[in-house]
């Protein structure tokens, strides 16, 4: 009985971690000069009424992020980027939706700014 324990505790773990990584939220689509241009993919797991936040949390400094389908803050000395619906027509999204957005991050100097972790409605998608 305790094998068996183990095993789905273990498997819970790692199905968690997998579900957790950014690798399977954040795609790299392409590589410029000192930007790269990616697609952030994922499931809501709340609905949302009035509007949502998706917040990027980078590995290291940054000079700018953009979108085209929402309204960006920034402190790239900070490490951290906030994206909120651009109108009411895509305020509303149901639990559940998949719901998926392109960016650009601009950077400094090499290596490249990564993104560490995203939270929608402050709720953690990966890290």
């Amino acid at each position: 009985m305790s094998r068996i324990s183990i095993f789905v505790f273990v498997t819970a773990v790692v199905a968690i971690s997998v579900a957790l990584d950014c690798s399977n939220v954040i795609e790299k689509e392409s590589e410029g000069v000192r930007n790269w241009l990616g697609n952030i993919t994922f499931i809501a797991p709340v609905p949302t009424v009035t509007g949502w936040t998706l917040t990027l949390f980078f590995d290291r400094n940054f000079t700018g992020v953009g979108v085209w389908d929402g309204f960006v803050s920034y402190d790239g000395a900070e490490g951290w980027a906030e994206i909120v619906n651009r109108n009411e027509t895509d305020a509303r999204i149901e639990a559940g939706e998949k719901k998926s957005l392109r960016f650009r991050v601009n950077y400094p100097t090499l290596p490249p700014a990564e993104v560490l972790s995203l939270r929608f409605q402050d709720i953690e998608l990966c890290r």
